[in-house]
């Protein structure tokens, strides 16, 4: 199990060097949605800062209007295996709208959220392809990444 766990580690970059290298790698690939390896750095250290592997943050992490956004699945496997997450439940996900409901470790009482299409209208989201081909997706990752 320790061969294993050095292995795993040791593909992970150690130094900035090292970050640059993949950085340079995975735009040289074409495989990840990033335009230069300034851009793939800046998301490999974003993703360190959050506990993410390399691989996890160039897959998590996008470029929206010049800065870098954690992908709302990402956020929420963060939420999760903190140690902080009593609970994480989806009540609705529908075109229309999306509930999830959470408690946090220690707390009485769940927080619960709700984004509607009305919400995402008003924030000048549905004009978007993504939110066009996928309503109920997009309500539910951005009632998560708002809770």
């Amino acid at each position: 199990m320790t061969n294993a766990i050095t292995r795993a580690h040791s593909l992970e970059p150690a130094s900035i060097d090292e970050a640059s290298t993949l950085a340079r790698a995975a735009v040289a690939s074409r495989l990840y949605a990033v335009q230069s390896p300034e851009a793939a750095l800046m998301i490999l250290l974003s993703g360190r800062d959050l506990g993410l592997t390399a691989a996890q943050s160039l897959r998590a992490i996008h470029v929206i209007s010049g800065k870098p956004v954690v992908s709302a699945d990402a956020l929420v496997a963060a939420v999760r295996r903190s140690g902080l997450c009593a609970s994480w439940r989806v009540v609705e996900s529908t075109p229309t709208s999306a509930t999830i409901e959470t408690m946090r470790v220690g707390e009485d009482e769940p927080e619960r959220e709700t984004f509607t299409w009305q919400d995402a209208e008003r924030a000048g989201l549905t004009r978007g392809d993504n939110y066009r081909k996928w309503p109920r997706e997009m309500l539910r990752h951005r009632c998560a990444a708002s809770l």
